[in-house]
């Protein structure tokens, strides 16, 4: 008998298993290791994630019966988000052109996408911010306290992406949000999320994994709570940056451009396949994506 994650190999189940999955993040100095533990026979329908040492409880609540399928609400709002980072153009050029050629819904399309660029001012000036790190914008407190006429652009900013795609934490706020970066590190892609735990950004991570072998692939995981996840991408029910390098800021490499388009067009394609209504499978020796 074999179980599968999503970001996993198949993994033989005997009486009792323990599995040590590590993923590197290149250059930035951060490993993620989790272990994954099968118990015994009469536990093996259950798969359950730890990390070394203890038990996470966030992940302790996400385990889940193999015969019971979890059902899942469709993503009907997505958005795909550049210029964050005014001087990370990928993002900034590939937003723009999908605005060229965006359509109206097609009958039956089962998701409407917004493409946003998020740091206009910045982006104007090809400097990461202007007065602040927008990125660092988003937590509760950022979005809720208190603010004065003298306060930085990006922190207005953040509070007009929040009533665009939020409320943070509500069930307003989109469904789905694509954050693009770039970096100088020689990392490949890299999904960077605050959740090791949703199912939605792991399988559209293993998805790409899956048609982009050709790209070093990784997935960073900060462990923050919602109220202090601070990037855009956490104002979404389901959110994670897609960070694409190397490329030097201020400038668009064609091959980082190219990988970006296409990590975009395919977490497009899963989005459809999973709103059609087709089960993910995560506990078959043969994953069905």
């Amino acid at each position: 008998v074999y179980l599968k994650s999503p970001l996993e190999p198949t993994i033989p189940c005997t009486d009792r298993a323990e599995n040590t999955v590590s993923w590197g993040s290149g250059g930035l100095g951060v490993r993620l290791e989790l272990v994954i533990c099968l118990g015994p026979k009469e536990e093996r329908d259950t798969l359950c994630f730890h990390r070394r040492g203890h038990t996470l409880p966030a992940l302790e609540r996400c385990s889940m019966q193999v015969d019971e399928p979890v059902l899942l609400p469709r993503l009907s709002r997505v958005a795909v988000c550049g210029g964050t980072h005014g001087n990370e153009l990928s993002g900034v050029y590939l937003v723009r052109e999908m605005l060229k050629t965006e359509k109206r819904k097609e009958v039956g399309e089962p998701a409407s996408v917004l493409m946003v660029l998020s740091n206009p001012r910045a982006m104007q000036q090809c400097s990461r911010y202007v007065d602040t790190d927008l990125n660092r914008c988003f937590t509760h407190a950022t979005l809720n306290g208190p603010i004065s006429e003298g306060a930085p652009y990006e922190i207005f900013r953040a509070r007009e992406l929040n009533a665009l795609l939020g409320p943070k934490g509500s069930r307003a706020a989109v469904d789905l949000i694509c954050d693009l970066h770039n970096t100088t590190a020689n990392m490949g892609l890299c999904f960077i999320a605050y959740s090791d735990c949703d199912w939605i950004c792991l399988h559209i991570f293993r998805y790409l994994q899956k048609q982009m072998p050709d790209t070093p692939a990784r997935f960073i995981h900060f462990d923050l709570s919602t109220k202090e996840s601070y990037s855009l991408d956490s104002i979404g029910k389901h959110g994670f940056a897609m960070e694409i390098g190397p490329q030097p800021h201020g400038c668009v490499k064609s091959n980082v451009y190219t990988a970006m388009k296409e990590g975009v067009q395919h977490m497009q394609d899963w989005v459809r396949c999973f709103n059609s209504g087709f089960q993910l499978n995560i506990n078959k020796s043969e994953s069905k994506i």
